[in-house]
């Protein structure tokens, strides 16, 4: 009989203190060898490890074995969500361990082996390779040209700038002057006024002077003779974001009420795919029994919650009626690649009712067009047509230059545009904000709206 393989250890988290921890963000997948995870751990313990196991090499998880359940408790407070030197300042997440040998198989991916019946746990492959295909195919298909893209407003100017240009401006921003800030998974600078994550908002001081590229930019985007482009010689505000492979970004619509009517984003250094989705509420007429009276493009989901609600209208006529709104639905999802020297410019209904969103992954799925050998896919398409599309991996770093036109809501007023559903002015997010609201926000529109009054 053929030999089966030895069984992998099964790493679960313990409760209680154990001589075994489990150490995520560690391991071969991340470069790290046995030796090198065994001399971080012995430094905590005096040289207390007696072992280090990787369970799946491509998985970024190790179990380190102490000594005694006391040398597993110092180690685990010491490297707990700490950066760790020797391994490049990576922060570990490292807690107890369930004893290894006591652990059964269910929960591992793998097979009963025919022979003599032992459990051959599978090598992460084929699970990383379902995971990946599922992924796949989750994906909004992304198109290359604007104009198939189906979102009005947004152009994609391919080539927007030379690949000398490029190394000028990515030469300027990693100067060590440069003041970076970091967010949960990326970094951001400034340039001009800067950005406040809290209200969404630019603040009232300015930021380091905006770049002496940015004029030539604009100038570039004024040629172009778009009466949509006419105001990018206003510009006054500019915010880069350097993302790894893998970190994506949230989906938003900018604020309307604090940046004018162009967005335009420069990419540098990678690729990436950006998606559009957007959003529409249904409205519910209902009567004051707690019953649905009519029903505009509202999910079953929402009515029955409306449906489900005690009764309030004891007494009233039957003929009384209150508006109820539905959660937000997204009825509409577009994609298309942004390569590295493209500017990606967003006005109308891209600047103001589709929200735009780079999502966390290292890989899209992009439209080609005449190219043999590529998998065909209609995926996020509503054509009958076929489309052949490929993996494209997303470069180790990209940077985004975000370009915006600072608006004064105590100057201009709130914003009157005709995309309420993701106007800030017209749900009162700059009067809720309050003490979060740029100085001298609320207070002046309430001073102008006294005047006026």
């Amino acid at each position: 009989e053929v030999p089966c393989a030895a069984a992998l250890p099964v790493l679960r988290a313990s409760r209680a203190e154990t001589r075994w921890l489990f150490v995520a963000n560690a391991g071969p997948k991340l470069g790290d060898t046995r030796d090198d995870l065994a001399a971080v751990f012995a430094d905590f313990n005096f040289g207390d490890v007696v072992d280090v196991t990787v369970p799946d090499p491509d998985i970024a998880q190790c179990l380190v074995t102490m000594r005694s359940a006391e040398c597993a408790r110092v180690a685990r407070d010491a490297a707990q969500k700490q950066r760790c030197i020797a391994l490049g300042g990576r922060e570990l997440w490292v807690t107890f361990a369930a004893d290894p040998s006591a652990v059964g198989t269910s929960g591992r991916t793998g097979k009963r082996s025919k022979e003599n019946g032992l459990f051959v746990p599978d090598s992460g492959h084929d699970r990383i390779a379902a995971a990946l295909q599922k992924q796949t195919q989750e994906m909004c298909v992304a198109v290359t040209d604007s104009q198939d893209l189906g979102v009005k407003g947004a152009t994609l100017l391919r080539n927007f700038i030379t690949p000398e240009e490029e190394l000028e401006i990515l030469k300027y921003i990693d100067r060590p002057s440069v003041k970076w800030q970091t967010l949960a998974k990326r970094r951001v600078a400034h340039f001009g006024y800067a950005f406040d994550y809290g209200t969404r908002d630019a603040n009232d001081e300015a930021a380091c002077a905006l770049p002496p590229w940015v004029e030539t930019m604009m100038k570039r985007l004024v040629q172009a003779n778009r009466r949509e482009f006419s105001r990018a010689l206003f510009i006054d505000q500019l915010t880069v974001n350097e993302y790894p492979a893998g970190v994506g970004l949230a989906p938003h619509v900018d604020t309307h009420s604090a940046f004018g009517p162009g967005i335009f984003s420069l990419s540098l250094a990678g690729n990436c795919v950006m998606e559009f989705r957007k959003l529409e509420t249904g409205c519910l007429v209902v009567d004051l029994q707690g019953g649905v009276k009519k029903d505009q493009d509202v999910p079953q989901s929402s009515r029955d919650r409306i449906e489900s609600r005690p009764s309030t209208g004891e007494g009233r006529e039957e003929s009384d009626e209150v508006l109820g709104t539905a959660s937000p639905i997204v009825t509409s999802r577009a994609a298309i690649a942004l390569p590295k020297r493209s500017m990606l410019c967003l006005t109308e209904n891209a600047r103001y009712q589709w929200q735009h969103y780079i999502p966390h992954r290292k890989r899209d799925v992009v439209v080609v067009g005449g190219v043999e050998g590529l998998e065909e896919d209609t995926r996020g398409s509503d054509s009958s047509e076929k489309k052949k599309s490929e993996i494209v991996e997303r470069a180790p770093r990209r940077v985004s230059l975000t370009f915006r036109e600072r608006r004064d809501v105590a100057t201009c007023g709130p914003c009157q545009c005709v995309w309420p559903a993701g106007c800030d002015s017209r749900q009162g997010i700059a009067q809720r904000l309050k003490q979060r609201a740029r100085p001298g926000l609320v207070g002046a529109v309430r001073t102008k709206n006294q005047e006026s009054s």
